[in-house]
């Protein structure tokens, strides 16, 4: 099992995210459903495989609203069917927080590629996992602490492009590299044209460090 130091297993996780790879040999992992905090109030949402697509629309997301409006809805149906899964379900990646499998998957595919810092690890050897034929398999009943934002605290931005880098050009070659420089720098020219001018009286508050919870009428959710 891979496990973050920042998350605690909730009773019966290990034993419901074992027991499917015992059962199901075409399954090559498991993982658990995570909960951001104790209260468990806050549940992480589905992982995304990072393909070129999937970067370009990332990056583009945030500029255009019309194509925010419609990904949001597309993602949130997903995102609600993922959280109301009540038995395990296949998906295209698994967080590697918490990743179970077995001695048999590691002496066939090797564990994650040290040449990641933080971040992407997860996404390569799931990558290399479904090439393989294998499934990866997202178990509800199995429930985790996942506590938020403490293992990229230091310096999250760094870390997160390096291995973005890396992620791309091992999957897709020079094709990856050139694709990730030209999206990047199409969305860094889109927003200096269209971005708003943030109010002089906004103040950076800088890396949250919890999940943020906010009030009504003096009353938390």
């Amino acid at each position: 099992a891979a496990l973050n130091p920042d998350m605690r297993m909730l009773p019966g996780a290990l034993q419901a995210l074992v027991t499917p790879l015992i059962s199901r040999p075409d399954v090559a992992a498991t993982g658990p459903k995570f909960w951001w905090d104790d209260e468990r109030r806050f549940s992480m949402p589905p992982n995304d495989d990072p393909t070129l697509a999937f970067l370009a629309l990332m990056r583009f997301d945030p500029l255009i609203p019309t194509l925010s409006r419609l990904h949001g809805r597309r993602w949130l149906r997903r995102a609600v069917n993922y959280w109301r899964a009540a038995q395990p379900v296949s998906v295209s990646m698994l967080c590697g927080a918490c990743i179970v499998t077995s001695r048999r998957v590691l002496n066939e595919l090797g564990g994650f590629d040290p040449g990641y810092f933080l971040y992407y690890e997860d996404a390569d050897w799931s990558r290399r996992a479904r090439r393989a034929g294998l499934r990866l398999l997202y178990v509800p009943q199995a429930e985790v602490i996942h506590y938020y934002n403490q293992s990229p605290k230091s310096n999250p931005q760094r870390s997160a492009r390096a291995s973005e880098a890396r992620f791309y050009a091992k999957h897709y070659g020079r094709g990856g590299s050139v694709g990730l420089e030209v999206v990047d720098r199409l969305a860094t020219s889109f927003a200096s044209r269209r971005a708003p001018t943030p109010p002089g009286d906004m103040i950076r508050l800088g890396q949250p460090e919890k999940p943020p919870r906010l009030t009504l009428n003096g009353l938390q959710p």
